[in-house]
């Protein structure tokens, strides 16, 4: 392998695929990085923990062509500190590992590996292929990822269910404690679909995607699913497991309805939790909401003090009190691009649902915390 690339866009790459490498690995090349340059002019860098994979293609002036396997941590902090210019990578595979890196002024030599011994990436060959407005995916997957489980462990609730139903994409995910929902309309019908996503693999999506207005492709095979956009491609093995009937827990229709600020309400619960954070785990972050004439938050703890504060809501329906999980509520609002909310409530045992005022595509209910 023998080509030049400039500085900044090997830099670019690398960081991108590096989200998909582990620090860490019992197989030490997934700790390293997977060079492939072509006869077209194109170096494709790609990383992988088997679980997902990100790989991201550069123009380059390919002498010749070939791969390389570099490990990523040394690999990644070298060219970072390289000066923004054309740089030269050479590998003869045929005179061992060593990789060189060069410039006008400087000349280094780093240990590769035996690129037999990186895995065959897997060969997606889908079954649905669809496309969908980045901007559309984006938000979606910012709205429902804040009820997963935030651990990196691919079960159900730790994953987001993807149902296609013609015209329709839903995105769902629940920790058990808590559930968020969201649906759009998709341009063109596809076949229904239901797929269950790691929450990491979509968070790590949203990060790599451009801003700009355009469209990712998206292919769902039998176990794994893919995202392509411009010169980026990432993979995600699909969980297997059953996702629970959430429809059978949303709450139909309410009792109480408060309308607030999302910001007022935001600001006030994260005051009343700085009170409670330090808690044993089964109390921490507990607080009050009382709906009356308006909303009343309170907090409590033993060794820390208590607070209690009133924000203004347009309320209708009879009053009521609940115990709740604030970071749960604080996750929410903060991802609330609207200035006003709804909360729902139906009783004090059952969940709570949080929407906006002026759609109706997009809710979060949390359930209660029970007390004695």
């Amino acid at each position: 392998m023998h080509l030049t690339c400039t500085q900044p866009q090997l830099y670019s790459a690398l960081q991108k695929v590096n989200r998909a490498i582990p620090p860490n690995s019992p197989i030490p090349s997934l700790t390293a990085v997977h060079l492939q340059a072509t006869d077209a002019g194109l170096l494709s860098l790609t990383g992988t923990d088997l679980e997902f994979g990100v790989s991201v293609t550069i123009s380059a002036e390919v002498f010749t062509p070939g791969q390389a396997l570099i490990p990523a941590r040394i690999f990644t902090d070298l060219i970072r500190h390289l000066p923004p210019v054309e740089l030269t990578l050479k590998h003869d595979e045929a005179g061992g590992e060593i990789i060189q890196i060069s410039t006008a002024n400087s000349r280094i030599n780093l240990n590769g590996m035996d690129t037999s011994q990186y895995p065959e990436l897997p060969r997606t060959k889908e079954n649905v292929k669809f496309e969908i407005p980045i901007n559309l995916l984006q938000e979606g997957i910012k709205l429902v990822s804040i009820a997963a489980g935030s651990e990196e462990i691919n079960n159900v609730f730790h994953s987001i269910l993807w149902e296609i139903d013609n015209e329709n994409l839903n995105l769902v995910a629940t920790d058990t404690h808590r559930l968020a929902f969201f649906t759009k309309k998709i341009e063109k019908p596809i076949e229904s679909q239901k797929i269950l996503i790691p929450s990491r693999a979509l968070n790590e999506l949203v990060r790599l995607l451009p801003s700009e207005q355009e469209k990712v492709t998206i292919g769902v095979g039998d176990s794994y699913v893919y995202f392509e956009v411009n010169n980026l491609f990432l993979y995600s093995r699909i969980v297997a497991g059953q996702f629970p009937q959430y429809q059978q827990v949303i709450p139909q229709g309410f009792n109480t309805r408060a309308q607030v600020k999302t910001k007022d309400l935001q600001e006030a619960i994260e005051r009343a939790v700085v009170i409670t954070r330090e808690e044993t785990k089964t109390r921490s972050y507990v607080i009050k909401i009382r709906v009356e004439h308006n909303l009343n938050i309170s907090s409590q703890a033993e060794q820390i003090g208590n607070l209690e504060e009133n924000v203004e809501a347009l309320v209708e329906g009879p009053p009521l009190e609940m115990i709740i999980n604030g970071r749960y509520l604080l996750d929410v609002l903060r991802v609330f691009p609207e200035e006003e909310i709804n909360l729902e409530f139906l009783t004090s045992l059952k969940p709570v649902i949080i929407r906006p005022v002026e759609r109706n595509n997009y809710f979060c209910l949390i359930l209660p915390i029970k007390t004695r």
